[in-house]
């Protein structure tokens, strides 16, 4: 599979991979050949890029850290909770744990795998699929941090129901692109309370987890909010959470901004650490992110193009590649795959533009 922008897209390329809606619906399956009414459509939900089918990378499959079928269960009980909460009613906190518990085994059986967010989501779908990446985000830090499983499960619900006080604000606010008014600032800011409220009247889910709805927009100098704490007067939950909120939020498409790029989102994430973020966290997130996901195009410092074909763990600005085109442009009539660990004085120096 490759990954390329949806305006570089060829009528009758095969998609790579399935792209859903938030409650489980398939939009386009993987294998369908797009067609210029596909493609409008796709822009119109304010997707950006998609995997395609290509011949000459059969090979390269994206691993996913967890399952489609727990990525879609989650999915749907994210919504029916989010949902639920706008209109005033309880939700089933028992199976937001049981599909906690899925991630959680998918995360620990997935842990030598570098977590590639690069899902195809549609804008209308932002909140739903965001609370199911920072989950999984802020569940695989914590395994990192050594986090015993029955604490990772807290850790879990509370990063799925972060902003489950959202619901609460108003669709218009949430999507402002402009500079928002004093009131719709405080209106925002509102959600960590009321998100608070909502989950600590919840039977089945812990204090724990409550407490990072309150405390995820707070800051490691102490000039977030609610309540200005600072350090570790923030729960190691939220000082996670925080992290895992912002990256994703970054690296997705919004109605007032195209996304970051995954080098550029932890680039951001770096130069935040000691002032917004712990830096012990930002350690261990970074360490873990595929910064150059499979199937990304890339310049190489001797001019070469080149696909990421494989990451490095341990290494993730250095992954293996396939080298395509030559530095005038040419495209090889046989690639040649190079591990950037073996090749120190060569390395990637941009994300290349789509022909």
């Amino acid at each position: 599979m490759r990954l390329i922008s949806l305006d570089s897209v060829v009528p009758d390329m095969e998609l790579g991979k399935t792209i859903y809606s938030a409650d489980g619906q398939i939009l386009v399956a993987s294998g369908v050949k797009l067609k210029k009414n596909y493609v409008k459509r796709l822009k119109e939900l304010g997707i950006s890029c998609v995997y395609i089918h290509d011949g000459r990378f059969d090979d390269l499959e994206v691993d996913d850290v967890v399952s489609e079928q727990t990525r879609l269960s989650v999915l749907k009980a994210t919504r029916d909770a989010m949902l639920g909460t706008k209109i005033g009613k309880t939700f089933d906190s028992f199976k937001i744990k049981i599909v906690v518990e899925g991630m959680v085994d998918d995360l620990l059986s997935s842990r030598d795998i570098l977590v590639n967010l690069t899902d195809i989501r549609a804008m209308n779908d932002y909140h739903f699929a965001h609370c199911t990446n920072v989950a999984i985000l802020s569940i695989i830090t914590g395994l990192s941090l050594g986090i015993p499983r029955p604490q990772l499960r807290d850790l879990g619900v509370g990063a799925l129901l972060h902003d489950i006080g959202k619901s609460r604000v108003s669709e218009e606010i949430l999507n402002k692109p402009g500079m928002l008014a004093e009131d719709e600032v405080e209106e925002i800011q509102a959600h960590t309370t009321f998100g608070f409220d909502v989950l600590r009247k919840q039977q089945e889910i812990s204090s724990l987890s409550a407490i990072i709805a309150l405390e995820h927009h707070e800051k490691f100098n102490g000039h977030g909010y609610p309540k200005g704490l600072k350090d570790h007067e923030i729960h190691v939950y939220a000082r996670i959470v925080a992290i895992a909120d912002v990256y994703d939020a970054l690296t997705t498409d919004r109605i007032y901004r195209p996304r970051y790029l995954p080098h550029e989102g932890i680039e951001f994430i770096m130069a935040g650490s000691g002032s917004h973020f712990d830096p012990e966290i930002v350690r261990a997130f970074v360490e873990n992110i595929a910064i150059y996901p499979v199937g990304t195009e890339v310049i190489l410092s001797s001019g070469e193009r080149a696909v990421v074909s494989r990451p490095n763990k341990h290494f993730p600005t250095r992954p293996v590649v396939r080298i395509t085109h030559d530095r005038d442009g040419h495209e090889l009539a046989v690639f040649q795959e190079i591990d950037l660990l073996d090749q120190l004085t060569t390395f990637i120096t941009e994300v290349a533009p789509n022909p």
